[in-house]
């Protein structure tokens, strides 16, 4: 099981410059210390501003505790007393904090195989279904993933299922090399309907979307400066 830990931390506007400076120290000791909790950074850069994520692996849920909680983090790379403090630091910069668990879904996703390598942009679709609607929206998404080798478009698609919070929602990722990359890309339904035809298309499109509850959208950028990423 690849399980997927999100830090999202919302920072005060006014706190931002000293905020980066903190973690940004964080991921330069991480990084010279050949520290093992490996994360990569992504900034907001259209949606809630100031918010910052931090995306870590983990293979099993041993793996997961093995590496600890962001105090165990920060003293192991800084030392107790400095790591301690500047946690504190950090805090006092948010206006809040959230911790997310993920579980990859290779089947909803194109290519199926995970990939490591690290996008500079990526664009995020939150999608929650109506109770009861989780089988319309899977296959819905499924079938958009299965669509992209099959209209020949050069994109890909990375879906994840929370195992917290919205325990039904999906995140659904599309990593791109530059914003402009979606120019030529396809939206949900032109991409159904360019691979399945216009009557097909449209039914798929359709019924996901009515079984859909809410879908929210955010593109974010690499932040390499705060991200101990691996090797």
């Amino acid at each position: 099981m690849s399980l997927v830990s999100i830090f999202t931390d919302q920072v005060r506007p006014d706190k931002l410059n000293d905020y980066q400076d903190l973690i940004a120290e964080l991921a330069r000791s991480a990084r010279e210390q050949d520290e093992g909790w490996h994360w990569t950074a992504h900034q907001t850069a259209f949606g809630p501003l100031s918010r910052i994520r931090y995306v870590s692996w983990h293979e099993d849920y041993a793996d997961l505790e093995r590496h600890g909680d962001p105090l165990a983090l920060f003293t192991r790379v800084l030392g107790e007393k400095k790591g301690r403090n500047l946690l504190e630091d950090v805090n006092e910069c948010l206006v809040s904090n959230e911790r997310a668990l993920n579980q990859y879904r290779p089947d909803l996703s194109y290519p199926q195989e995970r990939s490591t390598t690290i996008a500079p942009v990526v664009s995020v679709a939150l999608i929650r279904p109506r109770p009861g609607s989780q089988a319309a929206v899977e296959e819905m998404l499924r079938q958009m993933a299965e669509a992209i080798p099959k209209t020949g478009e050069e994109a890909q698609i990375r879906c994840y299922q929370a195992l917290t919070g919205e325990m039904f929602s999906y995140v659904l990722v599309r990593p791109l090399e530059r914003l402009a990359d979606l120019d030529r890309q396809s939206v949900a339904r032109d991409l159904t309907v360019k691979a399945y035809g216009q009557q097909e298309g449209e039914r798929i499109f359709q019924a996901g979307l009515e079984a859909t509850l809410e879908t929210q959208r955010e593109i974010l950028a690499y932040r390499e400066d705060l991200s101990n990423p691996p090797s």
